[in-house]
This record gives structure tokens, C-alpha cells and sequence, in this order.
């Protein structure tokens, strides 16, 4: 991911998580899943089903902690 496109992507991640919550659906691309599997090492994230029709993003689960 180019660093122009990093920085907004954490900022989005970080905001989606503010309020507390530590699970949410999210929208994301393969490239993003993999940055945050790599980013948060503890971080759960399961792709939601009936969704797969998209080739750029999809739904998944992110569920932040263990």
C-alpha cells in the first residue's frame, strides 16, 4: 500500500474504533485485511457471507483485542 494511501486508512481505522466498540463490519479491500492482520497482531477478522460478489471490497468482521 503506498504511504499516502496508509495514512488515510489508519486514520479511518482508528476512527472506526473511537467510540469504544471493539467489534464492527467493515468494508475493506484483501490489500487492507492483509495490512491490519499485519498491523494488529491480535486483531479477529472474518469475512461476512453473502458479500463475495465484490472484487474490490467486501464485509468483514473486525473484532480488535483477542
Amino acid at each position: 500500500m503506498e504511504v499516502d494511501k496508509i495514512k488515510k486508512f489508519e486514520e479511518f481505522f482508528t476512527n472506526s474504533f473511537r467510540d469504544g466498540k471493539v467489534v464492527r463490519e467493515l468494508r475493506l479491500s484483501s490489500e487492507e485485511v492483509e495490512y491490519i492482520r499485519k498491523s494488529y497482531p491480535n486483531v479477529q477478522i472474518s469475512k461476512l457471507s453473502g458479500y463475495e460478489k465484490n472484487k474490490d471490497k467486501n464485509w468483514y468482521t473486525v473484532k480488535l483485542g483477542r
